[in-house]
């Protein structure tokens, strides 16, 4: 099964922002929000800027962003 960009988007944009989990994991290694000048303030935040960009990067090119596909599952 092929899932669609937008539909990733919808699914990841209903993410909790602040998962405990990965809060600690963050902590634990120093990386990710809060670490090294990041411009996000969760990995939820950081995942919808980087489909955001390959949104502008397929109309850039041309391509309708609702056409990319995010990969199988």
């Amino acid at each position: 099964m092929t899932i669609s960009q937008a539909a990733l988007k919808k699914f990841v944009a209903n993410y909790e922002p602040f998962s405990a989990r990965t809060v600690n994991l963050e902590q634990r290694i120093q990386i990710g929000t809060g670490f090294h000048g990041k411009w996000y303030r969760s990995q939820r935040e950081h995942w919808l800027g980087w489909l955001e960009f390959q949104d502008r990067a397929a109309r850039l090119n041309g391509k309708s962003p609702d056409e990319l596909k995010a990969g199988s599952v």
